[in-house]
């Protein structure tokens, strides 16, 4: 036998408005306007949510009824988010339906089909903030329902929670999408550096379960060669205002890794204590390659630059030592023609002649030779040629240090004399505009990928030589090194156009760039920057529009510990 509820609830009993789908007139645009807002939350067709079983728990205990749930209208039907005690009833959308701005938050079903006095059911409307009603929380029973002002105002509480679960569930949507989205892990870590959540995109990067991952700690996933990096790092991210991004290789689940960045924050509560870290995990793998290819690329862009100017540079004394040495054979033969009548006139077999004679011969020969025009010029030829060839072979040294491939690892290296090769070889970029000053310090072998910071001293010095061409007066460009406690400090100052204040903060970026159309690309100080900070160094600017600039980079003496012996951090910047 049907309970007197099951009989109360059998028809869908019709209400004096219309429902509709797509139908004309105000109504119609009501509807569909509520229809786009319950879109809006992504709760019809979706699983069951616990939250929403224990409001409706809640509602059941208030009111002492047997049948509480919780139901959202679409066009036609309900879906129940939550059905309690109520299994196989028959809740049609018009019984549960509660009008939009009501003047009494509770509607009971004998409100619904006039005449109906077995049964009660009452619902409590759940309204967004902008004022569509979505569904309602109900309680229901067989026989009357009597509800006093104390459990109205408590369910319709309750209404009001469904909405707030309805927002949280709908900005976790929205956050959930964009990470993942983004490709982007996010972490929560507490005070012992565990895990205490991850995002689903976790799974996806790194192969291992979000369930099984919790409790474990993050540098456990990280290459053994970079957990102590990465603790010191953390320590780091709770003490400074604005910690850096960091680089490291994941370990996957399949064995091979993954290079990711990642970027935290201390996560503190209202007293100030710190509680744990978040942060946001990326996968740069391909980024990382395209920026390994771009260095690569950019770096034969800039040899090719420089092979016209070395070509002149080696040219010009090559061509003095051409001259000097057509010199030196062209003044041989009177030479050597000299040098045999000496011989002939002290060969003692040869025939005697009168010493007018003989001294008259030498002095034609002696005048044919030159003498004291060749006493004087022969000696300068040939320091001229010396200095010449030295003049090459330096040329040929400071390429070869320039263009040196470097090596997989960080290796000890000196940076004035890659300073000085830079200089070298970039002179004839600058040589008719600007003069160069070398006021190189002390400095011990620096650990570093010399090969990466090659292209970073020609990138800061051609930028420097186009800043005081952009000027368009003579000018100088001052490289200073020097020891400032564990860095090596390298600046490079220009006497050029300068750099406005508003847009110091921008020369870094990618693609950004204050020189013409045509001139730059937007990336020689954007490698500069990536280069450095590979090396766990920092590079800064400082610069008075009209007055000049100084890019000063730090480099630590003894490397970047997080890199040392990783192949993957060397040959190319980021």
């Amino acid at each position: 036998m049907p309970s007197q509820l099951d009989v109360a609830f059998a028809g869908a009993a019709r209400v004096d408005y219309q429902l509709v789908d797509s139908v004309d007139g105000q109504h119609g645009v009501e509807e569909r306007a509520r229809l786009r807002a319950l879109a809006r939350y992504a709760i019809l067709d979706t699983p069951a949510d616990q939250g929403f079983d224990d409001l409706a728990e809640l509602a059941r205990t208030i009111a002492g009824t047997p049948v509480a749930g919780i139901g959202f209208f679409d066009v036609d039907r309900v879906w129940f988010k939550s059905l309690l005690g109520g299994a196989g009833r028959a809740y049609t959308r018009e019984q549960l339906f509660v009008a939009q701005n009501a003047a009494t938050a509770p509607t009971s079903a004998t409100d619904v089909e006039p005449g109906r006095t077995d049964a009660d059911l009452r619902s409590f409307p759940c309204v967004t903030p902008d004022g569509f009603t979505l569904g309602c929380i109900f309680v229901a029973q067989d026989g009357p329902l009597a509800l006093d002002a104390e459990q109205l105002a408590s369910l319709a509480a309750l209404a009001r929670q469904v909405v707030r679960l309805l927002e949280l569930r709908r900005t976790v949507l929205s956050y959930h999408t964009i990470v993942d989205g983004a490709g982007a892990v996010v972490f929560h870590l507490d005070q012992a550096d565990r895990l205490v959540s991850l995002t689903p995109t976790w799974s996806k990067l790194s192969g291992f379960g979000v369930v099984r991952s919790v409790g474990a700690r993050l540098e456990d996933f990280l290459s053994s060669s970079e957990r102590d990096a990465f603790g010191a790092w953390l320590a780091q991210v709770r003490s400074e205002p604005v910690p850096p991004l960091a680089q490291y290789r994941l370990r996957r689940l399949a064995g091979d890794e993954v290079m990711v960045e990642v970027l935290a924050r201390p996560l503190v509560d209202e007293g100030g204590r710190v509680l744990g870290v978040v942060g946001v995990m990326v996968d740069v793998t391909e980024r990382y390659a395209q920026e390994v290819e771009t260095q690569h690329r950019q770096r034969l862009e800039a040899l090719g630059r420089l092979s016209a100017g070395l070509a002149h540079e080696i040219n010009t004394p090559i061509q003095f030592v051409g001259d000097n040495t057509r010199f030196l054979a062209e003044a041989y033969s009177p030479i050597l023609t000299l040098v045999r009548g000496y011989r002939a006139m002290l060969d003692p077999e040869a025939e005697s002649a009168p010493w007018a004679e003989r001294h008259a011969q030498i002095q034609r020969l002696e005048a044919v030779a030159d003498i004291e025009y060749l006493a004087r010029e022969v000696p300068s030829a040939i320091q001229q040629s010396l200095d010449g060839v030295e003049r090459v072979a330096s040329l040929v040294r400071a390429m070869k240090t320039f263009s040196h491939p470097g090596t997989d690892a960080q290796s000890p290296a000196d940076l004035n004399d890659a300073l000085r090769a830079t200089v070298t070889v970039a002179r004839n970029q600058f040589r008719y505009i600007a003069e160069a000053r070398l006021e190189l310090g002390e400095l011990p072998p620096v650990t570093c990928s010399i090969a990466d910071l090659n292209q970073v001293f020609l990138n800061v010095v051609v930028n420097a030589a186009d800043a005081i061409e952009e000027k368009g007066e003579p000018g100088t460009i001052t490289v200073i090194t020097r020891q400032d406690g564990t860095d090596a400090l390298i600046a490079v100052t220009d006497t050029g156009a300068g750099v406005p204040e508003r847009l110091q903060r921008q020369i870094f970026e990618p693609f950004f760039t204050t020189k013409q159309v045509g001139r730059g690309t937007g990336q020689g100080l954007a490698l500069v920057r990536a280069v450095v900070d590979r090396h766990g160094g920092r590079v800064s600017v400082h610069s008075t529009p009209g007055l000049g600039t100084t890019f000063t980079i730090r480099i630590p003496i003894h490397g970047n510990p997080e890199h040392h012996g990783d192949p993957e951090h060397h040959g190319g910047s980021s």
